[in-house]
């Protein structure tokens, strides 16, 4: 519809302009509220339709009796028709009387038409600011006075001419002229009158007895919602900020900013329009815009139910912290900090029965069959009550303590305490491969009364137990491995038949994402109660902590999971952008208020006074000469490549892994140069292939096939080779290259004197390469030490780690990050050293508190290593962004041992990439 550009007039000048036009059909006609508010006889409705009106020619009812606040689309609305006056038999003729008496009704409805159509002109005037009031009369004209057939016709959607009237021409448009200044303030429709119309215009939709087809005229509920979204739609985009728009749309900063300058939109066809027309935008944005309106919608009703759900257990949570105003909380971190009881509980009027409920079945102290030299502290015991009221209320929760606060030890005083209650089980605990040892060895050490299974070992030996067990079983908890229960059908489907009273899942965050096929298999399993155990349920992202919370509140939020995710979906163009998208407040916000009634979470700084310090130290490491050359060659190589690549718009995925393979190589020359092949040339490998032919295993080999495979090893690999092989040993190294590294550098430093002092060190890498070598330096400085990596035995793992606690003389334990970094105490250390860090900084945080956790009696230092001008600094930073994150949701967060999903990986690398490649 064209912009009128003429000045403006009054509502009612013009409408005197148009005196003596028909505004309505004579079928048609609309009185004021005021008006039809009056009591309404039977006297005054009229016994039949004008001829020829809608409701005539649709058979449907001529009039209505209920109150309408406005028209729909041509439907026939009750019209008040106005009294005869009585004449003077004496002065005037019965001809003259009838006349004076149709023109005094002509001009009151007239009048009334008038009024009308001047209050709805007036209310549309500002959700249309750029039409001029003779193209907002025309419309309603056109819609018989309907605000919303007006509407749709004035934001584009419906351009059907009336033979009454027809719609201004629309100007063909080639190229949008950039308009600068401030944006019109679109103001949304009063949500009151609005739900008054719709209902008016749903019943007169069910009496008109319209058979309009479903294309020719909408639901008008829906229409009415979808005029609305569009108005909402286009006021965001004329009003909001650059940083508004990016947060909402998913947009860069550049493209936020271009749409600002391409501002005002008058309708949504217009922005629709401009974005699509615009090089570098794209109306994607708009429907990202409806899809966060949409899902903030239905996360403020599920806050409202989960709020409702909830309530209950606030109510008794405040009896035990005793409601005082000095013990208000004023922890930042998201869920309950239920550090300790108040004493004002007890003083609390006991008869009440809110009190009553409060303290049913609550423990003063520790489960009978806990064993007596284990004892629980205060916040333990808190926590075990936390655990035995969500049971109580069959209502399923997150236990998110700081890492080293004794998670488990809880856990099994909850399962001792409702087994004394009479509940058998049995309950299933899910625990990482690597941890099921521990989980068995802390049942034996906490309560060895329970009879706990392991369901493990190989499929002739869970074959065995699912005979044994499935006809009797006597025990009361199964502990079994994520490998296992999300493995073959038959465990899948054995230990759903179990039928858990509950289900446990150790570092809980391993079903962090809905869409996985872990997530989807464990959901089978049902329980009347789940219980997730993680440092924070929050990882990278939002989207996370809506995969939590749908598995232990399937029945509330499964249904609206495709919805909430939406807004918890944040794509980042570039580390840059990314800032801003991730800290969005509006996110975070409801994040935490999601969370808060079904999540325990307390810090050490809380509930360990007397836990000894950790400090962080950020270790410069300088390259040495030949490994910063061999850095700068790598460098050189992949910053060609890809410049190159992005000329060439080459987005395949062979591309993106070469993309990956470039930061995996960068990260690889910062740490050491004994992961490449640099020192034994061509010409050398030759030789060592003809020479290793003399060795008996490789008198059948091929001479040349066993170049080949040299030519894809290591120097170190090669030179392990050598050593291993008298035909060849003369080619192993003579220098002690392994000890030519910046970070090796430190650790000559560093180690001696740790030893000295008698302190031990942990040594986290995520390279297993990377730990072989740190063996032979290991070896070079004399220092006895010993190595756990996910090749290490289920069985050996436990007697390693005794091994380390117990054994003065071993200074130093090699564990690789995703091994060692979780479910094991090691506090007889008080030494981390992070060699090289992981893009996911919670799995780094989880390393760190093998060492810092209840136990500890030293202080703990953490030494991270970052080699200088390298790929490593970059690490750091995107690091730390995400700590921010993780801090602004559930505070300092501590646990994470997962691997980063392919979304995040691949945000990750294409920052890295252009912070290094393009810098």
């Amino acid at each position: 519809m064209q912009h009128s550009s003429q000045p403006k007039m009054q509502v009612k000048d013009i409408l005197k302009s148009q005196a003596g036009h028909a505004i309505f059909s004579p079928a048609i006609r609309v009185a004021d509220r005021r008006a039809r508010s009056a009591p309404f006889s039977l006297a005054d409705r009229p016994t039949a339709a004008a001829p020829g009106s809608f409701s005539s020619r649709m058979g449907g009812s001529p009039m209505r009796s209920e109150d309408s606040d406005d028209d729909d689309e041509g439907r026939v609305l009750r019209r008040h028709t106005m009294k005869r006056k009585r004449g003077n038999p004496i002065l005037d003729s019965d001809d003259d009387m009838e006349e004076a008496e149709y023109v005094d009704e002509r001009e009151q409805r007239q009048q009334q038409e008038t009024e009308i159509l001047s209050k709805r002109a007036k209310e549309l005037q500002p959700i249309f600011p750029t039409m001029s009031l003779n193209s907002i009369l025309d419309a309603l004209r056109q819609g018989n006075g309907s605000k919303v057939q007006a509407s749709r016709i004035l934001s584009g959607m419906h351009r059907t001419a009336s033979p009454s009237a027809s719609p201004e021409p629309v100007r063909p448009r080639l190229k949008r002229m950039r308009q600068r200044g401030p944006a019109p303030v679109i103001q949304p429709l009063d949500d009151e009158e609005e739900d008054e119309e719709e209902e008016e215009e749903e019943e007169e939709a069910e009496e008109s007895g319209s058979d309009v087809s479903d294309h020719d005229v909408k639901d008008p509920l829906a229409l009415v919602e979808e005029v609305k979204k569009n108005h909402q739609t286009v006021r965001f985009y004329n009003r909001a900020t650059a940083q508004e728009i990016q947060d909402i749309s998913g947009c860069t900063e550049e493209q936020a900013q271009k749409i600002i300058d391409l501002r005002p939109f008058g309708t949504i066809d217009d922005l629709r329009e401009t974005l699509h027309q615009e090089k570098g935008l794209s109306t994607r944005f708009i429907q990202n815009y409806v899809d966060m309106v949409d899902g903030y919608s239905i996360v403020d009703q599920i806050i409202g139910e989960i709020e409702e759900l909830g309530a209950s257990l606030k109510d008794i949570i405040d009896v035990w912290k005793g409601n005082s105003m000095n013990n208000e909380d004023n922890n930042d971190d998201a869920g309950v900090h239920l550090a300790t009881i108040s004493a004002d509980a007890k003083e609390q009027q006991q008869s009440t029965e809110l009190y009553k409920d409060a303290m049913e079945g609550f423990l003063t102290e520790q489960p009978a069959l806990i064993n007596k030299d284990m004892k629980l502290k205060d916040y333990q015991l808190l926590g075990v009550n936390w655990l035995l009221l969500l049971y109580r209320k069959r209502i399923s929760g997150i236990l998110a303590d700081e890492m080293g606060l004794g998670k488990t030890a809880q856990v099994i005083s909850f399962l001792s305490r409702i087994y004394e209650l009479g509940d058998p089980g049995p309950h299933l605990i899910i625990v990482p491969t690597s941890t099921l040892e521990n989980w068995m060895r802390e049942f034996e050490r906490f309560c060895p009364e329970l009879k706990v299974y392991s369901y493990y070992g190989s499929q002739d030996e869970r074959f065995v137990l699912r005979d044994e067990w499935q006809n009797d079983f006597d025990g009361q908890v199964i502990v079994s491995t994520y490998n296992v229960a999300t493995g073959n059908n038959e465990d899948r489907k054995f230990l759903r038949k179990m039928k858990p009273r509950s289900v446990i899942l150790d570092e809980g965050h391993m079903v962090r994402n809905c869409t996985s096929k872990r997530y989807q298999q464990l959901m089978t399993i049902q329980a009347p109660f789940r219980l997730l155990l993680t440092g924070t349920p929050l990882q990278n992202n939002l989207q996370e902590l809506v995969s939590l919370l749908t598995f232990i509140l399937p029945d509330m939020l499964l249904e609206y999971e495709e919805e909430v995710s939406k807004i918890f979906k944040i794509k980042t163009a570039s580390s840059k952008d990314s800032t801003a998208q991730m800290l969005s407040q509006q996110r975070i916000a409801r994040a935490k208020k999601m969370m808060t009634p079904f999540v325990l979470r307390r810090r050490k700084t809380d509930v360990l006074k007397d836990l000894p310090q950790k400090f962080q130290v950020v270790e410069r490491c300088k390259m040495t000469e030949t490994q910063q050359e061999l850095y700068d060659t790598i460098l050189r190589t992949s910053r060609q490549s890809y410049r190159q690549a992005i000329d060439s718009n080459n987005k395949k995925k062979g591309a993106l892994d070469q993309f990956k393979n470039m930061v995996m190589h960068l990260r690889k020359a910062a740490n050491h140069p004994m992961l490449f092949r640099n020192i034994y040339d061509d010409a050398k490998l030759k030789s060592m292939a003809k020479d290793i032919m003399k060795e008996e295993q490789y008198w059948d080999a091929n001479e040349d096939y066993i170049y080949e495979d040299m030519t894809v090893m290591t120097d170190f690999e090669l030179d392990k080779l050598c050593r291993n092989h008298r035909s060849i040993k003369q080619y192993a190294l003579q220098n002690e290259e392994w000890m030519n590294a910046g970070k090796v550098e430190k650790l000559k430093k560093l180690l001696p004197a740790m030893k000295e002092e008698g302190r031990k060190v942990l040594i986290f890498s995520q390279f297993t390469q990377l730990l072989d070598i740190l063996e032979r330096v290991m070896d070079t400085l004399q220092l006895r030490f010993l190595r756990l990596d996910g090749a290490t035995k289920m069985e050996d793992r436990q007697v390693l780690i005794d091994q380390f606690n117990e054994d003065e003389d071993i200074t130093v334990f090699l564990l690789s990050t995703k091994a060692g970094g979780m479910g094991i105490n090691l506090t007889a250390a008080n030494v981390v050293v992070l060699h090289d860090m992981d893009f996911n900084p919670q799995n780094d945080r989880q390393a760190e508190d093998r060492a810092h956790r209840v136990g500890q009696t030293q202080d703990v230092t953490v030494y991270k290593f970052v080699t200088d001008q390298s790929v490593e600094e970059n690490i750091l930073s995107m690091a730390e962004l995400k700590l921010r994150l993780d801090r602004s949701v559930s505070g300092v967060g501590e646990e994470g041992q997962v691997e980063e999903n392919d979304q995040d990986q691949k945000e990750t690398v294409h920052s890295l990439l252009k912070a290094v490649l393009l810098s």
